[in-house]
């Protein structure tokens, strides 16, 4: 499978961990598995916070997340592919390209890494599998990649973003490639995630020395 890539100066990907984090996800139903008052069940979709009601679409609003432009946010439940982490998963070419959003409140200077899944969809080609993200209006990545014959191909996306003491702006969207007309299918996403990252081990150590030192010139004088 080849994926066409792009990341801007302003994003930094993260460098292999020693371990997962532990700290807590800041993206409210990243996962996308809660749906509302309204029940995608196994082998169906439907289309959340779209313009009228019936058939694939309904105009609840899918927890967590706002449609910003297109005719609504694609929620799936084993159809066309599974999803990645629990039942249901969000393909953002619904009726046509969408995106979605999400305002997160952060620490000013504090740094998150973010990480998304991210499959094309099954024999679609590259072109109209893309799936753009911003972070506060800063395009981080662009992402395509040929569908397989069958299933999901998922793989994760790590990026260390900052925090700037507000509210921030987390923003997807799916887009056609250069001479593909629009339609109805393209890449998915799922399993969101932003977590805070913790100092490293060894600056808190330094730091816990220095301290330790100066209590020790302290009690000396």
């Amino acid at each position: 499978m080849r994926i066409a890539f792009l990341a801007t100066l302003l994003s930094l990907p993260l460098l292999s961990q020693a371990a997962p984090l532990t700290t807590p996800n800041l993206v409210v139903n990243g996962s996308f598995e809660q749906t509302g008052s309204v029940s995608v069940g196994n082998g169906a979709w439907l289309s959340f916070a779209a313009n009228t009601n019936g058939g694939n679409q309904t105009r609840t609003l899918l927890p967590g997340w706002t449609r910003d432009s297109g005719p609504g946010i694609e929620v799936r439940n084993n159809i066309a592919g599974s999803a990645s982490d629990g039942l249901r998963y969000v393909e953002l070419d619904s009726y046509e390209d969408s995106s979605i959003s999400q305002w997160i409140g952060t620490e000013a200077g504090q740094r998150y890494q973010l990480s998304f899944d991210y499959s094309p969809r099954e024999r679609v080609a590259e072109g109209s599998n893309g799936v753009r993200v911003w972070w506060n209006e800063v395009l981080l990545a662009e992402i395509s990649a040929e569908g397989r014959q069958s299933g999901h191909a998922w793989r994760t996306f790590e990026y260390e973003v900052m925090g700037t003491g507000n509210v921030d702006r987390l923003r997807f969207a799916s887009f056609e490639g250069l001479n593909v007309a629009a339609n109805t299918v393209g890449g998915s996403l799922d399993d969101v995630m932003l977590q805070r990252v913790p100092e490293p081990a060894g600056l808190a150590l330094g730091v816990g020395a220095l301290l330790a030192m100066g209590a020790v010139r302290r009690r000396v004088r």
